[in-house]
């Protein structure tokens, strides 16, 4: 099976997410979980906003309005089939790296996000999805290979995942801590070069 990096990223956020919500689950379950339902993942909904003359003009011409409001569109980021069940369940590399830097990192990585949270936000209230995008953006940020994926890359497909499994307020939520990490860390590295 051949992945991208924002792939097997997506992959390893969703693996996070469900080791959250099911502990006992081991990351090859939940990678062959996933592979198995690529085309739930695939499905996504896309509808045009109408104004109210388009809607009277709709009304007068008696077209059903879920089908002059949109029509669902496929986005296919996972371009591969699954893994047939005689073939070897292999996990690529980057997802292996993402999530055992994650597990072997994770008290920086989540004290990283604690010291970049505003208000009266912690750790401890984050929704497990929100809480899964960040530590993948951390690890890339803080610990990843900047040559493979810079951390403005990092933050951008933390973006990207959080507008596709998330609302409009965590997307902007987890821009702001991330982008504060990346100025933290591009400082830090600034003062250690000079």
């Amino acid at each position: 099976m051949n992945l991208g990096l924002s792939q097997i990223r997506e992959l390893a956020v969703l693996t996070l997410y469900q080791e959250a919500m099911v502990p006992e689950s081991t990351k090859e379950e939940s990678f062959a979980y996933l592979l198995a339902n690529l085309g739930d993942l695939e499905d996504q909904l896309s509808y045009e906003e109408i104004d109210q003359e388009q809607l009277d003009q709709l009304k007068n011409q008696g077209l059903p309005l879920e089908k002059s409001q949109g029509e669902m569109k496929t986005n296919k980021r996972f371009k591969q089939a699954p893994v047939s069940e005689d073939e070897e369940l292999s996990l690529p590399s980057y997802y292996q790296e993402l999530l055992d830097g994650i597990a072997s990192h994770q008290e920086s990585i989540d004290q990283a996000i604690e010291d970049h949270i505003q208000g009266k936000w912690s750790l401890n209230r984050l929704e497990a999805m929100n809480l899964a995008i960040l530590r993948v953006g951390v690890y890339e940020i803080l610990y990843g290979d900047h040559d493979r994926v810079p951390g403005v890359v990092a933050v951008d497909e933390a973006i990207h995942l959080a507008r596709r499994y998330s609302d409009e307020a965590s997307r902007r939520f987890i821009n702001g801590v991330l982008s504060s990490i990346l100025a933290t860390a591009e400082d830090k590295q600034s003062e250690e070069n000079h």
